[in-house]
């Protein structure tokens, strides 16, 4: 019984290494989509500064501390878009807004993504569309939080 469960413990140690690992290397391809293309339509111009400054010095690496303590979420199913319609943050339809990032089954969010609000870049991560992990917000008077 005692090597049963060593068995189980670690095969599931193992898959969890796995996602771990394969939800990185989605967060990297992202981060470096995002560091590409730092523009984010209808932002504020001081929280576009903040955002460009921001995606410069950071790395994917910044998400791995908060995703560790929620848990790492499977996005091999996601794929990153460009432009995409979602209600965000709040649902509804008076929030629709274009958001960018990585979505499964089409229009999902579900991973790293990021939109403005009422002029603020708003970039965080999402599970299965709801908030999962670190958010980061350029706010429209220089500061990042």
């Amino acid at each position: 019984p005692d090597e049963e469960k060593t068995t189980t413990e670690l095969g599931i140690n193992m898959k969890s290494a796995i996602l771990e690992e394969s939800a990185k290397s989605y967060l990297k391809k992202t981060v470096a989509r995002f560091q590409r293309n730092p523009l984010v339509p209808n932002l504020h111009s001081t929280a576009q500064r903040k955002y460009d400054i921001f995606c410069r010095n950071r790395t994917a690496e910044l998400y791995d501390p908060f995703l560790a303590l929620v848990g790492f979420a499977d996005f091999g199913k996601s794929k990153f878009v460009e432009e995409f319609k979602a209600c965000v943050p709040f649902p509804g339809k008076t929030n629709e807004r274009t958001v960018g990032g990585m979505v499964k089954d089409g229009f999902l969010m579900h991973g790293l993504v990021r939109y403005a609000y009422k002029g603020n870049l708003i970039e965080e991560c999402r599970k299965n569309g709801k908030e999962h992990g670190l958010r980061v917000v350029c706010t429209q008077m220089g500061d990042i939080w």
